[in-house]
């Protein structure tokens, strides 16, 4: 999946009569496949930076691939595209493109190197063990 986020910077709204003031825009944006294929239906999170919790809005592509989430303001909303089996994090400049088999083998991975260091301390207990009893 190709996601593409755009930002138009700031824009003018109506404010008064005959004034307008300049506002932060929208987060828009497009998801495609690698083949530049729309995806409709993909969801779109956004919510505080380093957080999953709450979500502060969530959209879903339409049938074009576009989106709109009503969070004004670059790099403060960690933006988060899932669809299917594959998850595209955006935070600031970061890009993470994650899918269920890289978590698996993240995870598997966590859980071995904690493996290790559990092995690591039962055998220094053991020799410790071993030398109190000599």
């Amino acid at each position: 999946m190709i996601l593409v986020v755009l930002r138009d910077g700031e824009h003018l709204e109506p404010f008064g009569d005959h004034q307008h003031q300049l506002v932060p825009s929208r987060y828009r944006g497009r998801v495609l496949t690698i083949y530049g294929v729309p995806i409709m239906g993909a969801t779109v999170n956004g919510t505080d930076p380093g957080t999953t919790w709450p979500v502060r809005a969530t959209a879903a592509t339409d049938p074009n691939g576009y989106f709109v989430l009503p969070l004004a303001g670059y790099g403060k909303y960690r933006i988060e595209v899932i669809n299917g089996s594959e998850t595209v994090t955006i935070q600031g400049d970061e890009i993470e493109v994650e899918t269920v088999e890289m978590a698996r083998a993240k995870r598997l991975a966590e859980r071995r190197h904690d493996d290790e260091e559990r092995r690591a301390q039962l055998r220094g207990w053991r020799r410790i063990w071993a030398w109190l009893r000599t």
